[in-house]
């Protein structure tokens, strides 16, 4: 099992958020969210119910968005498929 800073990082970056991006959708500073990725520091109750949102809800825009360039890969290659060939 992955310890809270590992998970807090391995999320993080799924989502596609820099240490930054996710500080500011949190309130926090940048160098918080290093510390709990470095398991110097843990973040309060609070912080980590607002994480849990911020990065289920990017992590679900993410992975939207790679539905959508998958379908369009399809839609092109099935478009391919009636092109007539000389």
């Amino acid at each position: 099992m992955l310890a809270l800073n590992e998970n807090i990082r391995r999320l993080r970056r799924a989502a596609g958020l820099s240490q930054e991006e996710l500080a500011g959708r949190l309130g926090v500073s940048r160098q918080s969210v290093s510390l709990w990725e470095q398991g110097v520091t843990h973040p309060t109750v609070e912080n980590i119910y607002a994480m849990a949102e911020v990065l289920e809800r990017r992590f679900e825009e993410y992975e939207q968005q790679k539905r959508n360039a998958f379908s369009l890969c399809c839609s092109c290659l099935v478009g391919f498929d009636n092109v007539k060939r000389p």
